[in-house]
């Protein structure tokens, strides 16, 4: 599951400035296999991988990869363990990386979030795909729907970050957070399998 408008770029571990960072140049043919090669591989441990947006700084905790923390979009998904039940992408339009995302930590899976390789996006606000059809009322919809799915790993809150769209600035008044809870998802697993 790849977005349209995003590019691959190798990444790197600055040791000294506890940052990882992302080379400016696209990855090459040679190291888009290594990455494919690397994800096909770790998704036989974890079944779902995302690679994460160069957009949130993380440092040497995030290296190569870590577990359970949100990214969204370009997912390695193996489809071998991870089925549309287990996934719901058609739970809840619009939303769909995070219900999948959700929905595969509460299905007892960890979930990836690969570093050694990380995407660009363009500027949000270009025309096409949500660009296009994002309005505070889908937003807000979205959160508060979300919030009542996972209210375990979703908290809801009065303070929206604008988004840029194909239309403008949309200001939604309900943000979230999204911050899976192992420590609960384990022991209602625990609890589940008691009984």
């Amino acid at each position: 599951m790849v977005d349209d408008d995003c590019s691959l770029h190798c990444a790197y571990l600055n040791e000294e400035k506890d940052i990882i960072k992302v080379y400016k140049e696209r990855a090459n043919e040679q190291e888009f296999y290594e990455c494919m090669d690397y994800c096909s591989d770790l998704i036989d441990t974890y079944p779902y991988a995302v690679l994460r947006p160069q957009i949130f700084p993380k440092g040497k905790k995030a290296w190569p990869y870590n577990l359970n923390s949100w990214a969204f979009t370009n997912s390695f998904l193996n489809l071998k363990t991870l089925d549309a039940d287990t996934l719901r992408y058609d739970l809840l339009p619009y939303s769909e990386d995070i219900v999948a995302f959700l929905s595969t930590i509460d299905a007892g899976y960890d979930v990836a979030n690969v570093s050694k390789w990380m995407v660009k996006t363009m500027k949000p606000g270009h025309s096409g795909g949500m660009s296009d059809i994002r309005d505070a009322e889908l937003i807000e919809h979205a959160s508060a729907e979300l919030g009542r799915l996972f209210p375990m790993h979703i908290k809801l809150n009065n303070k929206a970050l604008p988004i840029k769209t194909a239309n403008g600035m949309v200001q939604s008044k309900i943000g979230i957070r999204v911050q899976p809870n192992i420590k609960y998802r384990d022991k209602m697993i625990t609890q589940n399998t008691l009984f």
